[in-house]
């Protein structure tokens, strides 16, 4: 096993990637850097608490593998909840022996008004879609509405009263043209179940570069649009990224 010693001395010995974005640049920057990294790739419209046991699995895995050696976790965006549900289900215990570190990049900890868009048919990745691919399928929207992930996705805190919506509103079925009822009923607020507090001390967050990020939405002539924004990185606010009691830094 491949090894590398940092300023400090810190001893390095395997890094795990759960992100759906850049994944890519990031395995190759770690291991040109002398890294052993491990990347692991999941689907983004299942379930995360499947890709997150999987993740389980390969976790302790990699520290077998490596003779007990403590492996350090880098997540983006949706991958950031599949890492920390990950160590939810480790436990305190067994994520303390296995893992050294969760670094989270861009984390959408309280959910995005990307997947509401997702999910009503208006976010623009669907519109180029239909535009671009070959034999599109008229009803591109009603597959969206299929993507349990979406869901998990969606904005669930409860404490955010900034925006247009009242808290928790997205939760309810007639707030929506057309939704899946049960896979609404079944995964809103599934992120707010994931408790890594105890973890905090040795978890950090970075946030992207300011972009204009939707903070609320509405329904407009039967389409839901973007109604506000503010501090983001263009998908995920600022505030949605954030988790009590951890260090956050901001890109520049």
């Amino acid at each position: 096993m491949r090894t590398r010693t940092i300023k400090g001395g810190h001893r390095v010995a395997r890094f795990s990637l759960a992100s759906t974005a850049n994944s890519d640049f990031c395995h190759r920057l770690l291991t040109l850097s002398g890294y052993d990294v491990s990347f692991f790739p999941f689907d983004w419209r299942k379930n995360i608490e499947e890709s997150a046991l999987r993740l389980v699995t390969q976790i302790r895995s990699i520290s077998a593998r490596s003779g007990g050696q403590k492996v350090r976790v880098i997540a983006h965006s949706q991958g950031s909840l599949v890492a920390r549900r990950a160590l939810h289900l480790l436990g305190k215990s067994e994520a303390d022996q296995l893992v050294d570190m969760l670094l989270l990049l861009g984390p959408a900890s309280a959910g995005t008004y990307t997947a509401a868009m997702a999910i009503s048919g208006g976010h623009q990745s669907i519109q180029l879609f239909q535009n671009w691919a070959i034999n599109a399928p008229s009803n591109v929207g009603q597959i969206f509405q299929s993507m349990s992930g979406l869901y998990q996705l969606l904005p669930w805190d409860v404490n955010d009263t900034t925006g247009s919506l009242q808290p928790n509103e997205l939760s309810n079925p007639t707030f929506w043209q057309s939704v899946d009822r049960n896979r609404l009923k079944d995964l809103y607020g599934w992120a707010s179940r994931i408790d890594t507090s105890f973890f905090n001390a040795r978890i950090r967050i970075i946030l992207g570069e300011d972009k204009q990020t939707a903070s609320a939405v509405e329904f407009k002539d039967g389409k839901l649009t973007e109604k506000a924004w503010d501090a983001g990185d263009g998908v995920v606010l600022d505030r949605r990224a954030k988790l009590n009691g951890v260090k956050t830094y901001k890109a520049k």
